[in-house]
């Protein structure tokens, strides 16, 4: 309850109503018609204050009481041409997925049936050397058949996930080569990534020739023999592959610009056809770094 004092001062244990009349504490001596003024302007700040609930509960899209009305201008457009494009889109992708894979298969069926005929030509030959050389071409093709055989099981034929790719092609070379690699270490640090189908094929060739030659050059005498190959790249997509090993090392004379052995020269050449950058360290054992920038490049968890 308010109650005026004879100094005109508002006695009341609310004190939000003065604030609520916009009044100080020090009023005019009550009279009728101010007293009347003052509960229209409190009825008037009552309705304002009831007003502004009301907006906060549509705001929150909450009703206490009433109806609330929505309205909506709604517009339309036929986009079946639109349709159709995405559709006929849709068709030749799924076609040209199918053609691909169907390559893929064959490709690898090819160089399969070579690689038989090989093995049955190398098992009747006498030459020691061409017992070898059938062998290395062999490595060479089975590099190519395993990689279109992975694009053929892979759901994106575009690209592949290079360190799968590389731990199948070392597995296999492995077991090829089982008599040279039989106390043999292999170490493999390999970041998982995705690149294009030319860049694959080429980096599994420059990975079975580098590891070729070390297997059979590397370790003459018998030893703590070991390989590594290190897979890594950046943030400007720059993959960098590294294979060295614990050998003997390549001749001090050796001359990278006019190399004689075929494995060497056909890795110079590749790293070339990618723009990439070689280079070989012989301080202990023999390590070859390369280094390029894929466009296709996609990082993997």
């Amino acid at each position: 309850m308010n109650t005026n004092t004879l100094e005109g001062k508002i006695q009341t244990s609310q004190q939000c109503l003065a604030a609520l009349l916009h009044r100080t504490d020090k009023l005019p001596l009550p009279q009728e018609k101010f007293m009347v003024t003052m509960l229209e302007e409190l009825f008037a700040n009552l309705e304002e204050l009831q007003s502004s609930i009301e907006e906060l509960h549509c705001i929150n899209e909450e009703l206490t009481y009433g109806y609330l009305v929505w309205d909506a201008v709604l517009g339309g457009k036929d986009i079946t041409e639109y349709k159709q494009t995405q559709q006929q889109l849709e068709a030749a992708s799924l076609r040209k997925e199918i053609l691909l894979k169907k390559v893929h298969h064959r490709l690898k069926n090819n160089f399969q049936v070579i690689y038989s005929l090989l093995q049955l030509q190398s098992s009747k030959l006498q030459n020691q050397q061409l017992v070898e050389l059938c062998r290395d071409i062999q490595s060479r093709l089975k590099t190519l058949s395993i990689l279109h055989q992975k694009f053929y099981n892979n759901q994106k034929i575009t690209i592949i996930d290079l360190a799968d790719y590389i731990q199948d092609l070392t597995n296999y070379l492995l077991l090829t080569y089982w008599q040279e690699a039989s106390e043999v270490v292999l170490k493999l640090q390999i970041a998982r990534v995705n690149i294009g189908i030319k860049t694959a094929i080429i980096c599994g060739q420059i990975i079975t020739e580098l590891l070729l030659n070390s297997l059979k050059y590397a370790f003459p005498q018998k030893g703590q023999s070991e390989i590594f190959i290190n897979l890594t790249y950046n943030r400007n997509k720059k993959v960098m592959i590294t294979v060295g090993d614990n050998g003997v090392g390549l001749p001090q004379g050796i001359d990278f610009n006019n190399l004689t052995s075929l494995g060497l020269r056909l890795v110079n050449s590749l790293v070339k056809d990618i723009q990439g950058h070689s280079e070989v360290n012989r301080d202990h054992g023999t390590i070859f770094k390369i280094s390029f920038t894929e466009k296709l490049f996609c990082s993997l968890p």
